[in-house]
């Protein structure tokens, strides 16, 4: 019972990890889009 319960505290952790660096990852995405917008907007408004 108590190889179970350890098993499942593992697996719980591994599932929050997963979480957590997938959001991370699609955080980063989000960031990176919205600096390259922005970027393009700059570059759009020294050229003009």
């Amino acid at each position: 019972m108590q190889e179970n319960k350890e098993k499942s505290q593992r697996f719980t952790t591994f599932l929050l990890n997963n979480t957590f660096i997938e959001s991370f990852i699609s955080l980063q995405r989000l960031y990176i889009r919205k600096i390259h917008v922005l970027h393009l907007q700059y570059k759009i408004r020294i050229v003009s």
